[in-house]
């Protein structure tokens, strides 16, 4: 059962005091959250919205998607209205010209083609040339063409434009799931930022601890009510916080810099981000799971654009094989048309004609072979469809379990942050009275600050993972 608690991190100790300066000279290629330009902090909307918008990464997947739609146009262009015209002539023992012009159009989805088409020849012909000649106006005709096996059921140019279609139909998936997975890293890539901040803060109030114990130290010492021992180690305190005031600065600036890879400005530049968030939000509770997980897994199956992409790629597989299939079989196709004179000579003349065609090659080995290398495609992304099915309904269950784990350990962790810090502010207390001794002092600190430090990982880590649960499922941000 999922414990419906909000648990608060304490922020206090973690927003960064409007007066702190940078405690050493740095410069470096992104600016410090107090160098940073006043203003709001960044959300992680903006940053999603950028990526869905301006991400260069984004721009080219959606480029590939428009490739693929634009195949699927001209695929379907096998079924245009196709007008073919030809003028011939002769002037040497026989002075002729012949008109010939027809429009031909397939059937939407059909193998059936009609025709209709105009001639005219005139002049002196040879006495086997004879059908040439027409009459003054021309001779009319219409008929169609229909084969009747090879290419009944379907033929190159109709599978073509059914791949051509399910391959947009996969780039449409694939794009879904592409932009998906780069939000997810940009979302990752932004709470590595804000974590980066917030322990930042938690390591200066720390070196400003410091700061001040050594300070009072100096105090003591002269009063004599210390040992100068006690300013040495208060000294090799100082020295050691600004060894992880240092590295705290690094990974903000490291962070920073690979969040502006996904936050880009409207020219598409990248943009290095400003001021981060200064306390962390509370600790929600995680979506509310089905009593079974196979309806969530069931969703996701459905909804994942990589899914979806090998789903209609192998529609189109499916179309390829059946051609392949179909081209094993003779081709008998048959022919019907009418023609009409018009003018003299001719004036009322009609005819009509009508052919059946079949050809076979004998060993057909051409068709034999392509049908066993469609199937044997069929069948390779038949079995990485399946793997991946079993692979998404493995990614909701142990993200799922893991984002369980992350809520209890965000819990737990800043339960051990309260504690570690009243432990810490009753020990300074007792310093300040003379019940403690410094090193004591420095040690409570250091704990209390590794809990915070640890409290704001875990605090991160769940929501990179309510964030991932979210992508596993096929769900947009």
């Amino acid at each position: 059962m999922i414990l419906r608690v909000i648990s608060f991190i304490t922020v206090g100790s973690l927003i960064l005091p409007v007066a702190f300066a940078n405690p050493i000279q740095r410069s470096g290629p992104a600016p410090l959250p107090w160098e940073s330009t006043p203003g709001e902090a960044l959300q992680l909307s903006e940053v999603l919205a950028s990526v869905e918008k301006r991400m260069p990464l984004t721009l080219a997947a959606k480029a590939q998607l428009e490739t693929a739609q634009g195949r699927e146009v001209s695929a379907r262009g096998v079924f245009d209205l196709r007008l073919q015209s030809q003028f011939g002539g002769l002037s040497e023992s026989y002075n002729q010209r012949t008109w010939d012009a027809q429009l031909t159009q397939q059937f939407w989805g059909t193998p059936l083609e009609v025709y209709a088409g105009w001639r005219r020849g005139q002049g002196e012909f040879r006495p086997y040339e004879g059908k040439s000649l027409t009459g003054t106006e021309g001779e009319y005709r219409t008929g169609f063409k229909l084969p009747l096996l090879r290419d009944f059921l379907t033929d190159p140019g109709r599978t073509r434009k059914d791949v051509a279609e399910a391959g947009s139909r996969a780039a449409e998936g694939d794009f879904r799931f592409r932009t998906l997975d780069l939000k997810r890293i940009a979302s990752e890539r932004y709470w590595d930022w804000v974590g980066s901040s917030l322990q930042l803060n938690a390591v200066i109030r720390l070196y400003r601890l410091a700061e001040e114990r050594m300070k009072q130290v100096e105090r003591r010492v002269h009063a004599g009510s210390a040992a100068k021992i006690e300013e040495v180690e208060a000294e090799r305190m100082i020295t050691q916080r600004l060894s992880q005031l240092i590295e705290a600065e690094r990974n903000y600036q490291r962070a920073a810099l690979e969040l502006s890879l996904y936050l880009r400005d409207e020219n598409g530049n990248s943009v290095v981000p400003g001021r981060p968030l200064s306390e962390v939000l509370p600790i929600s509770t995680p979506p509310q799971a089905p009593k079974d997980l196979d309806v969530w897994i069931k969703d996701a199956q459905a909804q994942r654009g990589d899914l979806r992409s090998l789903s209609e790629q192998q529609e189109g597989l499916e179309r390829e094989a059946s051609l392949a299939s179909v081209q094993r079989l003779p081709r008998l196709d048959v022919q019907f048309e009418y023609a009409a004179d018009r003018g003299v000579p001719k004036a009322g003349e009609t005819e009509v004609r009508g052919s059946v065609g079949l050809s076979f090659p004998i060993q057909n080995r051409e068709a034999r072979g392509n049908f066993l290398a469609q199937q044997a495609r069929l069948d390779q992304l038949k079995q990485n469809r399946r793997f991946l099915q079993d692979q998404v309904a493995q990614e909701v269950q142990t993200t799922f379990s893991a984002l369980l784990a992350a809520h209890q350990k965000a819990k737990a962790m800043a339960k051990d942050q309260e504690l570690s810090e009243r432990l810490a502010n009753a020990e300074r207390k007792r310093f300040q009275d003379g019940l403690s001794s410094l090193l004591i002092v420095n040690l409570r600190e250091q704990a209390a600050n590794d809990s915070v430090l640890k409290a704001l990982e875990a605090r991160i880590d769940y929501e990179k993972l309510r964030i991932r649960l979210s992508v596993v499922r096929g769900s947009d941000l």
